[in-house]
């Protein structure tokens, strides 16, 4: 067992305390690739050598996370490493409040289109549950990201996409367009005492 301890202090940190009803939520990049190569290799087959960088060279967001979190009214956030709907109950449940994730929405790698996954897996359930993403989800006061979404693309090349938004309640629920009814999600995030694939 190798066990490392980082101590550090941050003078002002991006908790996930900070989301309150109305916020949007946002996230950095495309989600479902590190878990769709687990889930090849678990199937017995090879994932593609894009597949296999998502899962074994994830890129560390460090510079995009100092850019977003010195821009006006974001209030929370945390990193993608257990799945979106994991780490977005994390969010939810230190912030006391109801995060509802457009699914449509939900930026998805192109490599997923390119791949036959093993039943019962689909891009989707990979992006919600699966995990080792590494990209940051943002809880941000209405409005603010206007514009913002460009220039950030611009500047790192990479997506910033709005998936959701923060309601008054608890939980994590899903819709798949902004007019339907949303409902609960049957799993949450990427388990490490479960059996159970993403």
């Amino acid at each position: 067992v190798v066990d490392i301890t980082v101590v550090g202090r941050a003078d002002a940190p991006l908790l996930r305390s900070g989301a309150e009803p109305g916020h949007e939520l946002w996230v950095t990049g495309a989600l479902g690739a590190s878990a769709a190569a687990v889930s090849l290799w678990q199937a017995g087959d090879a994932p593609s050598p894009a597949l296999r960088a998502r899962f074994a060279q994830p890129a560390p967001r460090i510079q995009e996370a100092l850019w977003l979190a010195g821009q006006d009214g974001v209030r929370a956030g945390i990193d993608l490493s257990d799945g979106l709907a994991g780490d977005a109950a994390h969010i939810a449940a230190a912030s006391g409040v109801r995060i509802i994730l457009q699914t449509d929405r939900i930026p998805l790698d192109p490599e997923l289109g390119r791949v036959t996954l093993p039943s019962p897996h689909s891009p989707l359930s990979l992006a919600l549950h699966g995990g080792e993403d590494y990209e940051l989800l943002l809880a941000v006061e209405a409005g603010a990201f206007d514009g913002r979404a460009e220039e950030f693309r611009r500047r790192f090349d990479l997506a910033l996409t709005r998936i959701g938004r923060v309601e008054a309640g608890e939980g994590v629920l899903g819709a798949h367009s902004p007019d339907a009814p949303p409902a609960p999600l049957l799993r949450s995030g990427y388990d490490h005492f479960s059996d159970e694939l993403p």
